[in-house]
């Protein structure tokens, strides 16, 4: 009986310090998580500036790609003038900038696959008897502001250089006489807006 009762406070003991042990190890893993805690929370608050730019085309909302269909080129035209919009709706200024990703030309493809962006912007802007201007309104597209790119096209009667007028006019007409119902020229430009940081 003695034994038992000994050998029962053993183990009362023992149990005692096992659980003395587990309390112990149990407040430090809480007390850690504690402290853990409240510093990720410390590093989680921050200001975040809405980002939102939409872009139209004849009062439609597009992604980036415009693509202007120029229905007919001759001598003596009037002139040809469209654009495309970019409404900064958020709260962060924004560097717009465009590339021609290709022209069609009298049924006649140049693209990025042959040529730069710079290289077909050079060839629409250089190469031909009418003149055609690309543009935009402004570099920078400020919160709340609406920006555009403008092409316009002209070709006088008399551009300077006969042999480009007559050789042009007869393809714009041949052209047109095959393929009434498609542009003479049809040129894709992609246009977008990076956030500029402040």
């Amino acid at each position: 009986m003695k034994n038992k009762r000994k050998k029962f406070l053993n183990q009362l003991y023992a149990l005692r310090y096992f659980f003395l042990i587990a309390f112990f190890f149990l407040g430090a893993n809480v007390y850690a998580w504690f402290v853990y805690m409240s510093q990720v929370n410390v590093g989680l608050s921050a200001k975040i500036r809405s980002w939102n730019v939409m872009f139209e085309f004849h009062d439609e909302q597009i992604m980036e790609d415009v693509i202007f269909d120029v229905a007919e080129l001759y001598p003596g035209m009037s002139e040809y003038s469209n654009l495309a919009s970019v409404h900064n709706t958020g709260e962060s200024a924004g560097a717009f900038v465009y590339e021609v990703k290709s022209f069609k030309l009298f049924g006649v493809t140049y693209d990025t696959s042959t040529y730069t962006p710079a290289q077909l912007e050079q060839m629409i802007e250089n190469n031909y008897p009418f003149v055609i201007q690309m543009g935009k309104t402004d570099d920078i597209v400020s919160p709340g502001e609406t920006e555009s790119f403008t092409l316009t096209i002209n070709w006088d009667f008399e551009s300077g250089n006969d042999e480009l007028d007559t050789q042009y006019g007869e393809s714009a007409y041949t052209f047109k006489q095959t393929y009434p119902d498609q542009p003479c020229l049809q040129l894709n430009v992609v246009l977008s807006v990076d956030q500029v940081n402040s």
